[in-house]
């Protein structure tokens, strides 16, 4: 995991996970739970995506299988919380609906900077 581009990525995930932890504790502090519970979530999302980069990168000695590998797991969890957020719709749970497009949103976000820094990488 030592290319450069990959330390700047894995330095951002880092930084996402501080600044929803910053703003989870404001939020606390403000008595705004539910907010704040949905930072969390937030932060558990890249808290995720970390894990599974750092695993790539320990799992595959070649950089292109660990990107694949990564690329893959940026479309499959996903895929999860999609069919969570069409079922809690279906059912009309919204507060699990809202939790499910906050995890969409997060992952989102993650692959588009991910993608951006392998575009710089070229």
């Amino acid at each position: 995991m030592n290319h450069p581009n990959n330390e700047a990525f894995r330095s951002w995930l880092d930084g996402q996970i501080r600044t929803c932890e910053d703003q989870r504790q404001a939020l606390f502090a403000d008595h705004r739970v539910d907010e704040s519970n949905f930072e969390k979530v937030r932060a558990n999302v890249y808290g995720i995506f970390r894990t599974v980069f750092d695993a790539a990168h320990k799992a595959h000695d070649d950089a292109e299988k660990a990107h694949l590998f990564f690329l893959q797991k940026l479309d499959e969890i996903p895929a999860n919380w999609q069919t969570s957020l069409d079922n809690a719709q279906t059912h009309g749970d919204e507060t699990k609906a809202h939790l499910e497009r906050l995890k969409l949103d997060a992952a989102g976000q993650i692959k588009a900077a991910y993608l951006r820094a392998q575009e710089d990488a070229l």
